[in-house]
């Protein structure tokens, strides 16, 4: 036996197949194009007079501030993308120098679009347009309210204007509701007609000012065809009173053989009779007004007051 001690040979160790332990690093979160903000937008604008440039620059400022875009290229580049119509034509024909920095384009789309000039076209469709407001039988109050306040603060009208436009426009007894309380704020108007509501005063559909519109003064044609409407309901129970008294003191009698001996007419008395004498007789005719036979409407006595009294 061999005493002698032999080197066991060194294993040797691959590094590359052995298993490395990697420290585990925190999530990262990136903003991708697919998030929420991508799907925030705001309308268009067209540069009508219905709508509200001031409006629109602050929505956009807003945009702009949420999507990060700092850069007067990119905020300019998004405010021309966000134009149309009358408003991109404006656009496309400015020059270049004010489509070189924000505050230059700001500056020139406020005074087309922006400026409070009470003279101005524009604030004068405004003005009818915030006078024509009228409340919906079906439109809810706070609606109406928010309407009445961004056209007021458009045309920059005092508060006090607004309370009165708004409780004008409302139904009568929720009109005479919110006076009787006396509102100082057009928050509190609004408040004030909300409470009224529940309580049921929001009953007719007809708004005050409305009620107002339809009350036009009847001509002279429409009372005198009143007048004449209502003579004639009164004969007519006159003579059915008649007939009645008549049957009553000649039970027999199947025909009223009353004649008239002034017109020939049957059916009335000469005290009765309503024939104003022009004209000749003619027994047949029957009287339109007073429903009398021996004379024609024109030559009734009682249709010629009535014109009279149609005239003065």
């Amino acid at each position: 036996m061999d005493d002698t001690l032999t080197a066991t040979p060194a294993t040797v160790i691959n590094m590359d197949e052995s298993p490395m332990f990697i420290r585990r690093q925190g999530p990262t979160y990136q903003r991708q194009p697919s998030a929420i903000s991508d799907k925030i937008s705001i309308d268009k604008f067209s540069g009508f007079s219905t709508e509200n440039g001031q409006n629109f620059l602050r929505e956009f400022e807003s945009f702009c501030t949420f999507q990060n875009l700092s850069d007067d290229g990119r905020k300019i580049a998004a405010f021309h993308l966000h134009l149309k119509g009358p408003a991109l034509v404006w656009f496309n024909a400015l020059s270049q120098t004010d489509k070189i920095r924000w505050t230059s384009l700001k500056q020139a789309f406020t005074h087309q679009y922006a400026r409070q000039d009470m003279f101005d076209p524009c604030m004068v469709a405004e003005s009818a347009l915030f006078e024509s407001l009228k409340l919906n039988s079906c439109q809810p109050l706070e609606q109406f309210h928010s309407e009445i306040m961004e056209k007021g603060m458009k045309l920059q009208k005092p508060e006090r204007d607004m309370i009165t436009k708004f409780i004008n426009e409302l139904p009568t007894q929720l009109a005479f509701f919110v006076r009787a309380a006396s509102v100082q704020s057009f928050k509190e108007a609004l408040k004030q007609a909300k409470l009224g509501e529940a309580y049921g005063y929001r009953t007719t559909t007809e708004t005050t000012a409305a009620v107002r519109h339809q009350q036009v003064p009847s001509s002279t044609e429409n009372q005198m065809f009143s007048m004449m409407k209502d003579i004639s309901e009164r004969l007519s129970k006159l003579e059915t009173g008649t007939g009645k008294r008549h049957e009553q003191q000649h039970p027999g009698g199947g025909r009223n053989t009353i004649q008239c001996h002034i017109c020939s007419g049957e059916g009335h008395k000469k005290s009765q009779c309503q024939w104003t004498g022009r004209g000749d007789k003619n027994p047949r005719a029957r009287c339109q007004f007073c429903e009398q036979n021996g004379h024609f409407a024109k030559q009734c006595r009682l249709f010629e007051k009535a014109k009279e009294a149609g005239k003065n």
